[in-house]
This record gives C-alpha cells, structure tokens and sequence, in this order.
C-alpha cells in the first residue's frame, strides 16, 4: 500500500508505503521511486525503527535505529552515521539500563576502542565484547 505523489510512474514528495511481504513501514520522502531524504522506516520483523536520512532506499548519513523490544540487539539506541545502509563513523550507543558507548564502526563491524559509560562498574565488562559484533 503506497500514498505518495507519483511523477512518470514513479513515487516522488512525502509519502507513506507499508510492504505487506517484509512488513515494514516507511514514512518519508521518495525520489525517482527511491526512498531519499529524510523519513522513518519501522521494520516490524526485526522490531526496529530508522529515523534518518535515505538514499537509493538505504540509510545514508545521519541516523537513529532504535530496537523496540530490546530483543534484535543489545543496545536499544544507536546514534550514528550510515553509509550504503551500513554503520559507518562515530557512533553512539544507549543500552536499556542506561549504560553507554562511544565507538566507531567500519562497513557496519565495530572498529578501533570505544569508550562505555556505565552505570554500575559490573556492567562495563559485560558490553566489552561489542568491538567485535557487527551493527545492525
């Protein structure tokens, strides 16, 4: 189901588009038919939500993914720049009991020493793994 403008066939301006096969939602602007611009995708397979900036249909700049069950990865915030929808550059992460982590990411994989806040000093070993998973 797609609301939007179109323009020789193609979606173009604001609109709306949920995909019945990979259940996501997208919210935003549209160019020659390509998600570009700022908007919000929500994917509700892997319960997650992109708020940010689009290119080609991928993430490409700055961004927020949010999980919203906690359940697809271990932060629940990554606060960051994407580029070919990969995680790429500084990046901040808030997990659900508010520690933090300040990193950097590469192609998407954790590179080079991050920097975690922690609330309570048992949880700073716990996230110390991080550097070598990839970003959604």
């Amino acid at each position: 189901l797609l609301h939007t403008t179109f323009v020789n066939g193609e979606p173009n301006g604001h609109g709306r588009h949920f995909n019945v096969t990979t259940l996501q939602d997208y919210e935003g602007l549209y160019s020659k038919g390509f998600r570009c611009g700022y908007g919000v995708l929500t994917d509700h397979k892997r319960s997650t939500v992109f708020k940010g900036f689009f290119e080609r249909d991928m993430p490409e700049g700055k961004g927020i993914l949010t999980s919203l069950s906690g359940k697809c990865f271990s932060p629940l915030e990554i606060k960051g720049y994407w580029h070919r929808g990969a995680l790429q550059g500084p990046a901040l992460c808030t997990f659900d009991n508010g520690d933090t982590m300040i990193g950097s990411a590469r192609q998407g994989l954790w590179e080079g020493d991050g920097k975690f806040g922690a609330v309570s000093p048992s949880t700073a070993s716990y996230h110390s793994h991080l550097h070598q998973q990839q970003a959604p």
